[in-house]
């Protein structure tokens, strides 16, 4: 057995989010892979969703006073029967949730790209437990709750029938998941590419459709129309997109697209959305950061929603916020010196739970490398990771590597590389270790080894 020990591990990141209540916050505001947000209100709390792809647990859920300050709360969609990754591509997974809260009860939408499709979970409370989930559509993608003031629900996604592509929409019963109506093409979009993400409001007795368009790189935007009926006929908002970084290609923030609108208890209008951060020249579109979620105020004109007063999305923005209540800033520390991971680690795919252990020894977390490693295309490998939340962040771990082998004749190890403070100080050639005791170990000192895996494997049996 190959038993990798992380001892500590310690992270100092910079860039916080921050608000004020004089106004102005800082972009993004859920820093790192969090795409495809998706946000509620419970009197003056609010509740975000992510879409959390080939990772797990699935559909991080986070909580706020204040639209600035979120802190992770909680799963939507944990353990492998309910969360089916296994050979999903890193672009597989989970997509793009919906967050509801309605009568007392929390509702997650999503979709399941890998292995199931559409379906929705239900809670009491954001934090969890959370049901089991209710599966209902296996076509399209980005499902959409809108609970209408008559008791109706509606589900809207994106997808196809005979009366072209678009937004479709139907009536469906949240308890079972069943269609109440037949699926109708309610809007084809504003001629963007890829029409999806749709999110329904009412505000002022008129039906607002926002959807997202023109992919997910620089083109990506957001477009809305509006209707009297939730069925359409929807009337297009004339100077479509209502956001975009498409035209302001110099700006350090891009691709912003797939959002969701928020009135919040002081009656004004925000809008969560995803986009990027370029890491160097704005026109290479170069990020290492992921899609992150960002945060823009919304005002009304003539009817229409108008976001960040038509300017560019800034990191640094200029807007009356609510009061700020931040909470306590994380610990920059990882100890695992608790029975459970913290809510900001993930593991890749459905990992087996031999894969990793916080018990095996105190104050660390072992990992027991599978058949897969990283480099296997839609493998399980033991791979515990956290996003990567700033550009500019020191790292620092503790580690201890033990090889453990089976009672083998002969043994190989293929090319094994060791590296030190960044820099190769040398190449084993291969070579062949006979060994007679049954339970042979080979103890490698601290540092960083890179092995060919497929060949130890291999001539090892794993």
């Amino acid at each position: 057995m190959h038993r990798l020990l992380v001892l500590l591990a310690s992270v100092l990141a910079y860039g916080i989010a921050w608000g004020s209540e004089t106004g102005g916050f800082r972009n993004p505001v859920n820093s790192g892979f969090h795409p495809d947000p998706s946000v509620c209100r419970v009197g003056q709390d609010y509740y975000l969703a992510n879409s959390s792809f080939a990772y797990a647990p699935g559909i991080p859920i986070f909580h706020s006073r204040d639209l600035v300050s979120w802190k992770a709360i909680g799963y939507a969609v944990q353990g492998d029967e309910n969360l089916p990754l296994k050979q999903a591509e890193l672009s597989g997974g989970l997509w793009a949730p919906t967050l509801r809260h309605h009568n007392g009860r929390f509702y997650m939408v999503t979709t399941n790209k890998t292995k199931g499709g559409n379906f929705l979970v239900w809670a009491e409370h954001a934090e969890g437990p959370w049901s089991k989930p209710v599966w209902f559509d296996p076509d399209g993608w980005d499902p959409s709750l809108f609970f209408d003031d008559d008791g109706k629900v509606y589900l809207s996604r994106n997808g196809e029938t005979a009366d072209g592509f678009g937004i479709l929409q139907y009536q469906i019963d949240v308890e079972t998941g069943k269609k109440l109506s037949e699926p109708k093409i309610i809007w084809e979009g504003s001629g963007g590419f890829g029409t999806e993400g749709p999110h329904m409001y009412k505000v002022n007795g008129t039906y607002f459709l926002l959807v997202a368009e023109g992919g997910t790189h620089a083109g990506h935007m957001i477009s809305v129309a509006r209707s009297h009926s939730p069925f359409g006929p929807f009337e297009p908002h004339p100077h479509n997109p209502i956001l975009s970084q498409r035209d302001h290609l110099l700006e350090r923030i891009q691709a912003t697209g797939h959002g969701d609108l928020l009135q919040a208890h002081d009656n004004s209008w925000w809008l969560v959305f995803l986009g990027i951060r370029n890491f160097a020249s704005p026109m290479h579109m170069m990020h290492t950061l992921g899609r992150e979620t960002f945060l823009a105020p919304v005002t009304w004109k003539d009817g229409w929603p108008v976001v960040n007063g038509g300017r560019p999305i800034k990191e640094a923005m200029e807007a009356n916020t609510l009061p700020s209540r931040p909470w306590k800033a994380p610990p920059t520390r990882t100890q695992f010196n608790t029975k459970s991971l913290g809510f900001e680690w993930n593991t890749l795919r459905n990992t087996a739970p031999s894969a990793w252990s916080l018990t095996k020894k105190k104050g660390a977390l072992t990992l027991c490398p599978q058949r897969d490693d990283l480099s296997t295309a839609r493998g399980a490998p033991a791979f515990v990771g956290r996003r990567q939340e700033h550009h500019y962040v020191r790292v620092g771990a503790q580690a201890q590597f033990e090889l453990r082998l089976a009672a083998l004749p002969a043994i190989a190890v293929q090319s094994c590389r060791w590296i030190n403070d960044g820099a190769r100080a040398g190449t084993k050639s291969n070579s062949m270790h006979h060994h007679n005791n049954p339970k042979p170990t080979i103890k490698l000192p601290i540092g960083s080894v890179v092995f060919q895996h497929a060949l130890v494997r291999a001539r090892l049996g794993l």
